[in-house]
């Protein structure tokens, strides 16, 4: 729900403009709270991935102890490769790597005054 106040409707990001989805995540994922609490899900979000890469060989037959190395490799490179991926947006945030694009609709003085424009 958290996830369509702030991203969708913007109920949750006082920064947020209609039909500007870069500067949005950009402005969101600056606030610190809400990065931790992106980092967080994305944690049990591989959790789940793991378990899930895990179990689906499970579900095809594949359960012998032979399989079990290969299966767990997966799993866990699997959940780790998402992990990894969706880490880079909240931390390039934080880290002062990705910054808001201008023009940004709202306030266009801010942007304006910023880059010289």
């Amino acid at each position: 729900i958290y996830h369509l106040l702030d991203l969708t409707w913007g109920a949750a990001n006082p920064e947020f403009v209609r039909g500007d989805p870069y500067n949005n995540l950009v402005y969101s994922l600056d606030r610190t709270p809400v990065a931790i609490v992106y980092i967080v899900a994305n944690i049990a979000l591989a959790f789940h991935l793991y378990h899930g890469g895990w179990s689906l060989f499970q579900s095809l037959g594949w359960n012998n102890p032979r399989y079990n190395k290969g299966r767990r490799l997966f799993a866990q490179g699997f959940a780790a490769l998402i992990l990894l991926g969706n880490l880079t947006f909240p931390l390039a945030v934080q880290f002062g790597l990705v910054e808001p694009a201008c023009p940004h609709t709202d306030p266009v003085e801010q942007c304006d005054e910023e880059s010289g424009l």
